[in-house]
C-alpha cells in the first residue's frame, strides 16, 4: 500500500508520515504541483494528501482549463483535481491548508474532496484512519 504526500513543507507531516510507516504503508513525496501530477500519472496509490499551498512550478497551457481566481491562490487544487479526474475516488484525496475560507470549503466542495486545516492534525489522522478502514473499489464498477 501506498500513498502520495504532496507538500513543500513535509515537517508538517512528519508526524503522519511515522503513522502511516507504523502501519507499514509506503509514502511518496512531492514538494510541487508539477512533480505530483507527474507521480500521479505513473503510480496508483491508497489516498493522496495534498497541501493547497504547494508550489507550481510551470504553470503553462496544462493548467489552463482550471485557471480561477481560487486554483490561482491555492494551487493544490490543481493535484486534486488532476487526482478526481484520473479515477481517484472522493474519499482518495484529501486535501489541507493553514487556511481555513469557504472559497476553499466550496473548491473542496465541487470536487468532492475532503478539506482539513492543518491546525487540527486529530482530524487529519481521523480522516487518514477512516480511508483505510474503507475500500475504494468496494463500490467500484467491475472491470471486465
Amino acid at each position: 500500500m501506498k500513498v502520495l504526500l504532496a507538500d513543500d513543507e513535509a515537517f508538517y507531516l512528519e508526524w503522519l508520515q511515522d503513522y502511516l510507516e507504523s502501519k507499514g504503508i509506503e509514502i511518496d513525496y512531492a514538494s510541487t504541483v508539477d512533480d505530483a501530477i507527474l507521480k500521479l500519472k505513473k503510480n496508483y496509490y491508497r489516498f493522496i494528501v495534498v497541501d493547497l499551498n504547494i508550489p507550481i512550478l510551470s504553470p503553462g497551457e496544462q493548467f489552463a482549463n482550471n485557471a480561477s481566481p481560487v486554483y490561482e491562490n491555492y494551487p493544490g487544487l490543481y493535484i486534486a483535481n488532476a487526482a478526481r479526474n484520473s479515477g481517484y475516488r472522493t474519499r482518495q484525496v484529501i486535501i489541507y491548508s493553514v487556511f481555513h475560507s469557504k472559497e476553499i470549503e466550496n473548491a473542496a466542495g465541487k470536487l468532492y474532496c475532503t478539506y482539513l486545516t492543518k491546525m487540527h492534525p486529530v482530524d487529519l489522522r481521523r480522516e487518514v484512519d477512516s480511508v483505510l478502514d474503507y475500500d475504494p473499489s468496494a463500490d467500484a464498477p467491475p472491470q471486465h
